[in-house]
């Protein structure tokens, strides 16, 4: 398996010469998630979500990785406006894949699970030795990170090439976390939580913007 940042450059390489050649697009995604040893995890959901500039984001397709870690995610119908990405939880902490156009797959799509700022604990509190992770939520990330993605704020996308900052990033990602948290109370969380959900995540949004209006 080629490391990392093989498959980073490759993926440069693809997005700079997107139009150099006229290419039918695999109807599936096809990746393999591994961890921090480069072994293969096996028995784990993967979701695909897909985000639209003005109509929101949305899970489109979600798998659950095979014995050699491998996954299939079938794609949407091609749109350049569309920006895509894979998820998955592994241990209880989240690990994004990387962002791609809807009319730009790459043809092979790894998710590595190690490494800092792509990953956040997915509940309040350290896990004691021994216990067993929570549960993950069904996966209402799409929805905490829409607004985000539609304004120009993707962590990576390929046809572009530019990474966001480190800070930015990890606000993203806690922003995303702090709605999966939300989403998973149910729809009547009460008047006080549900306070203090939308105070926290306003707060989180000043933030981003300040990080934004000082990388410009």
């Amino acid at each position: 398996m080629r490391p990392l940042h093989a498959w980073v450059a490759a993926a440069l390489l693809v997005g700079s010469a997107g139009g150099a050649a006229a290419t039918v697009q695999d109807p599936a995604l096809h990746g393999r998630v591994v961890g921090a040893d480069g072994q293969p995890v096996a028995g784990i959901e993967v979701a695909l979500h897909q985000v639209v500039a003005g109509r929101g984001g949305a899970t489109v397709a979600r798998d659950t990785t095979d014995a050699d870690g491998t996954f299939v995610l079938a794609l949407p119908a091609a749109d350049q406006s569309a920006i895509l990405f894979a998820a998955t939880r592994v241990n209880g902490r989240l690990y994004v894949g990387e962002f791609f156009r809807g009319t730009d797959a790459p043809p092979q799509y790894d998710i590595i699970a190690a490494g800092p700022g792509m990953q956040l604990p997915a509940g309040p509190g350290a896990l004691q030795p021994g216990a067993a992770p929570p549960a993950p939520p069904r996966w209402p990330l799409a929805a905490g990170v829409a607004l985000l993605l539609g304004g120009g704020l993707a962590l990576f996308v390929r046809a572009t090439g530019r990474p966001v900052p480190v800070a930015r990033r990890r606000l993203l990602l806690e922003i995303a976390k702090l709605d999966e948290q939300h989403a998973a109370h149910g729809g009547d969380p009460g008047r006080e939580e549900r306070e203090r959900y939308l105070q926290r995540r306003s707060h989180l949004y000043e933030r981003l913007r300040s990080v934004a209006d000082r990388a410009t």
